[in-house]
């Protein structure tokens, strides 16, 4: 009969954290219907590509663009776990890692184990796991790495007191190597990524692999993080000088978080999709843009524009 009661008592729980946190993102997205009519004007906005470009997104962000950054286009799990396994493998005194989605599979595995081993070998590994995209992670592997000498850390476990921000999430995974090397982008530690997207239950992913002064704003974004969820700041070890490399490329990272209203990333997409010139790419894994950003600005609305239709 005990037991029977707890389960009851433990399904109360789920069903109640459940309703809290289908309020707390009905909440989210009534802000975010409050705000899909905001729009903004730009008057002659400046090619990409172009020194002017590069002088609006620095004002948008206020973040700098940094010269002289070596940068490697990384297309899948195929591409892109091999070179992080290197990476890891030859570190030798800092690991800083954050991933919104790590879940199983071999990819996940093989990350795991070589932080451990990197840990057992005595290097400062931290890790962030956003306590919502990964709910899934076996705790086996938590524990594995604490046993190992790494520092795991749940960014924003849900807690009832704090269900106003549940939707406010962790989506940068990152990867930082003796604060030298870095890796940013889409990819999660999870089956799914694997492979080269040749069948239909494989998904597409780019990671970036950059070495250079960006490297440290890439950190940034990950030491943002880390202070919120531990109230430390890193310092020290993580943070060697980094002067521009030969042959390299400006780079200008721009952080962003969930909120309701506009932000940096968005504004500069505005301004980059209007300083389109010839042809407008996109890849995405989310598109949920503002009225704006899938309608043509009426001064400049061409032949046939109107609101964009997914296929």
């Amino acid at each position: 009969m005990s037991n029977i009661l707890s389960g009851r008592r433990k399904l109360r729980v789920a069903v109640l954290g459940a309703g809290a946190l289908l309020a707390a993102y009905g909440y989210k997205g009534a802000e975010l219907r409050r705000t899909a009519h905001k729009s903004f004007d730009m008057s002659d906005p400046p090619a990409p590509g172009t020194p002017e470009f590069a002088r609006v997104v620095e004002l948008l962000t206020q973040a700098p663009l940094r010269e002289g950054n070596l940068v490697a286009v990384l297309r899948n799990g195929c591409e892109i776990f091999p070179v992080m396994l290197d990476a890891i493998a030859a570190a030798q005194e800092t690991i800083s890692f954050s991933t919104y989605i790590w879940w199983a599979g071999n990819a996940a595995e093989d990350v795991a184990e070589a932080l451990a081993e990197r840990a057992r070998s005595g290097l400062e590994v931290r890790i962030l796991i956003d306590a919502w995209g990964s709910a899934k992670l076996d705790h086996g592997v938590v524990k594995m790495l604490g046993e190992a000498g790494a520092e795991v850390v749940w960014f924003r476990p849900l807690r009832w007191y704090q269900l106003g921000r549940a939707n406010n999430r962790m989506h940068r995974r990152i990867l930082i190597i003796d604060g030298r090397l870095a890796f940013a982008g889409g990819v999660g530690l999870a089956a799914e990524w694997e492979g080269d997207c040749e069948r239909p239950d494989l998904w597409r992913e780019t990671h970036l692999r950059v070495e250079g002064p960006a490297v440290r704003d890439i950190l940034g974004g990950f030491a943002e993080n880390w202070s919120e969820a531990t109230g430390v700041i890193l310092t020290g070890r993580p943070l060697p000088d980094l002067q521009p490399l030969d042959g390299g490329v400006p780079v200008l990272v721009t952080r962003s978080s969930a909120t309701a209203g506009s932000t940096a990333v968005e504004e500069l997409f505005l301004a980059a999709i209007l300083g389109a010139q010839r042809r407008l790419w996109i890849t995405t894994a989310y598109f949920a843009p503002r009225h704006q950003l899938h309608r043509c600005p009426d001064r400049r609305r061409p032949k046939g524009c109107g609101r964009a239709r997914a296929r």
